[in-house]
Order: structure tokens, then C-alpha cells, then sequence
């Protein structure tokens, strides 16, 4: 005597070539997401801030400075008052560049210091 429901249908075996093993859906999107965070490039457009550094000079204006940077725009850019325990304290502008592990190394952070000399904007000096 036979039950209902104890006999399969035949299925279909799906063409081999086009499968994806059931383990790769997880392993896949990992993948994706190494790729993306290093893919060979900086973490951020542009040269990475040791070349910038090397490129700075004392006196340069903020255009200058974007052109050696190839207008990477800096990571935050803060407007105060520098040297208030001095006799002197005088407006000042600083480019951040955060430090970020780019290209396969560590990058470190970039500090640029303008001054505001009549009405420009001039670097003083960069940490």
C-alpha cells in the first residue's frame, strides 16, 4: 500500500556553467567590499598629503596650494584666531587633511596654516 505524498516529482537538475555554489553569496559580497575599500587608490581623491607637504612653500596662496594638491579639498577647513597668547594674535585660516591609511600605507595628517596679509590668504607654515 503506497502513501500520498511519499513519492518526489522528478526535478530538474539546472544546467551546470551557470550555478553559483550556495557558499558564494556570502563570500561574494565581502569581496565586493574589499575591493571598494582598497582598490589601489587613496581613500580620498587627489595626491596623497606627504606629496602636498612636499609641495608647500611659505607664502603660497590658497589657489597655489589647490593647485599642488590637484584641488583635493581638505577634510576641514577651520577660521580662528591664531597666536592669542602672543602680543599679536592675528586671523587665521587651517587646511586639515586627515592622516588615513591610503595606498596600501599610512598617511599622515596634514596641517596648513594661512595668514590673512592684506586681504590674502598666505601659507605660514604646515605641520
Amino acid at each position: 500500500m503506497e502513501r500520498l505524498g511519499t513519492h518526489a516529482a522528478p526535478q530538474k537538475k539546472p544546467a551546470r556553467g551557470w550555478m553559483i555554489p550556495m557558499r558564494t553569496p556570502l563570500v561574494l559580497p565581502f569581496c565586493i567590499a574589499v575591493v571598494a575599500c582598497d582598490s589601489g587608490k587613496p581613500a580620498s581623491t587627489g595626491p596623497l598629503n606627504g606629496s602636498i607637504s612636499r609641495a608647500l612653500q611659505r607664502g603660497m596662496t590658497e589657489q597655489q596650494v589647490a593647485d599642488v594638491s590637484r584641488s583635493r579639498v581638505p577634510d576641514r577647513t577651520v577660521e580662528t584666531t591664531c597666536g592669542k597668547e602672543t602680543p599679536k594674535p592675528f586671523d587665521c585660516k587651517v587646511y586639515i587633511y586627515d592622516g588615513a591609511l591610503r595606498a596600501g600605507q599610512y598617511d599622515r595628517k596634514l596641517t596648513v596654516v594661512f595668514e590673512n596679509v592684506s586681504g590674502r590668504w598666505i601659507v605660514t607654515q604646515w605641520l
